[in-house]
């Protein structure tokens, strides 16, 4: 059994989001797959759950850069503090 597409106004009520960012989204090419029946938009149920995989890519990426920043600084850190170490160590 197919399950029901979503109305722009059905999408971002389930996933509770206003319009404006739906739009935003859409403007930045980042909303889901939309076709139209008639005058409607609609989305299907596929295409929501390629929206969601999409973003969650998106995040993990995000969160993997702050990792390697992270880690960098402290890397940064730790060269710094053997710096000042071997200096004081020859004075």
């Amino acid at each position: 059994m197919l399950e029901p597409s979503f109305t722009i106004a059905d999408f971002c009520k389930s996933e509770k989001i206003s319009r404006a960012f739906y739009y935003k989204l859409q403007r930045e090419g980042k909303a889901p797959r939309t076709f139209h029946l008639g005058a409607m938009v609609r989305i299907t149920p596929e295409a929501v759950r390629e929206w969601r995989a999409a973003r969650e890519a998106e995040a993990r990426l995000a969160v993997d850069k702050l990792e390697q920043a992270s880690e960098r600084a402290r890397a940064v850190r730790r060269g710094a503090s053997e710096s000042i170490t071997k200096r004081d160590s020859i004075a």
